[in-house]
């Protein structure tokens, strides 16, 4: 568990065979994007996947999505797979108007992230 300064927010990580599952609660925002990205550069390698678990975030801005994009950037580069999972509609629409939801891989959920679902969007 990693303690930012806001106590309203607060990201973990869970090993899942070769996939880190990071999951963030709270805000991701500029005051809270620079511990998420802290913890997506120190995760435990090697990993196949890394699945950011979004269905606890109640608010996410312009750097919470920049974190986002450049962990997706990152694992193209280092040849990880990077999925973002359980998005709200909060969060959800905010993907829409970016054009992230097209560029993104969003899975419903985790479980479907790790391919014990059956559907990916």
């Amino acid at each position: 568990m990693y303690k930012p300064a806001d106590p309203l927010f607060d990201v973990s990580v869970e090993r899942v065979r070769a996939t880190a599952v990071v999951r963030v609660i709270g805000e991701l925002d500029i005051g809270t994007a620079p511990v998420l990205a802290d913890v997506l550069r120190t995760l435990d390698r090697p990993c196949s996947q890394v699945v950011l678990d979004v269905s606890g975030l109640t608010f996410i801005d312009s750097s919470g999505l920049a974190v986002v994009v450049s962990e997706h950037g990152r694992g193209a580069s280092d040849g990880f797979d990077f999925v973002v999972a359980g998005a709200t509609e909060t969060v959800l629409e905010v993907l829409r108007l970016t054009g992230l939801d097209s560029r993104l891989p969003l899975a419903q959920d985790v479980e479907i992230a790790l391919g014990e679902g059956t559907a990916v969007r």
